[in-house]
């Protein structure tokens, strides 16, 4: 985690990230850095689509069509709008977190191992 979370400025090309706001494997507060420094390079071609009632293997959930027709869409038209909604306004409980030093965070990711 620790190597992703450092070379996130190297993707560049068109992506998209998608996370269960309910995951109880990957927490939210080290996600939310990796997002901040994800969107920071290149932000305009990535895409983050954060389900609220989404787990861990959204893809498998209960409501992995959502995820599923997102997919569908963003490979399609990576710059359009999601049809799920889906988006990081379900994080306004994190969002006021302050950014940190990257060597501050590796505490986070190392616990992810």
């Amino acid at each position: 985690m620790d190597d992703t979370y450092h070379l996130t400025d190297k993707l560049t090309l068109p992506s998209l990230l998608l996370y269960g706001e309910k995951d109880e494997i990957i927490p939210k507060r080290p996600t939310f850095y990796f997002i901040q420094r994800f969107l920071k390079h290149s932000g305009d071609n990535k895409t983050v689509a954060i389900y609220p009632k989404g787990y861990h293997m959204l893809l498998r959930d209960l409501k992995a069509q959502l995820a599923w027709q997102d997919v569908v869409v963003w490979i399609n038209q990576p710059s359009g709008k999601l049809p799920s909604g889906a988006g990081l306004l379900c994080w306004k409980d994190i969002e006021t977190i302050p950014i940190k030093k990257s060597s501050d965070l590796a505490p986070f990711f190392r616990t992810l191992g």
